[in-house]
């Protein structure tokens, strides 16, 4: 290793990061990413469905943690701006992942959100629709084996 790289990796890990509290040197070995994002927009978390500023998302470890149900996405995950199929094809691909164990606190609350938010009704027709192809390609598959 050269000693300009050496001199780099010293000034990067005396780099002070910015939080809530105010100005911190930096506790680790590298310097951390910085997000570059709009921290006042309002963002809902999937898994409890509440709507809060973007700030009052906990970093984690490079996820941001919801306050309510300690749900961590990432960034992209937050910012990202969805039409209803569009978050139904994403919880329906995050299943295999757990989605439905990490749904806050039940999974009857869960639809109750989704139904005061007015997506109720257009979310499961998608869901229901994705896993009905899911289901046809399943039969289809045994029909030929």
């Amino acid at each position: 290793m050269s000693y300009k790289i050496a001199e780099k990796m010293r000034y990067d890990k005396e780099q002070t990061v910015l939080t809530k509290k105010g100005c911190k040197s930096n506790p680790y070995n590298y310097s951390e990413k910085q997000d570059k994002a709009n921290y006042n927009i309002i963002v809902l978390c999937p898994f409890c469905l509440t709507q809060n500023p973007l700030y009052k998302f906990e970093k984690h470890h490079g996820f941001y943690k919801c306050l309510i149900c300690n749900g961590q996405m990432a960034l992209r995950t937050l910012v990202r701006e969805m039409k209803i199929e569009e978050f139904a094809r994403w919880v329906f691909d995050y299943r295999l992942n757990g989605f439905w164990q990490k749904v806050y606190p039940t999974h009857k609350l869960w639809c109750a959100r989704l139904k005061e938010l007015g997506l109720a009704y257009e979310f499961w027709e998608n869901y229901n629709r994705l896993k009905g192809v899911q289901q046809e390609q399943r039969e289809f598959e045994e029909d030929y084996e």
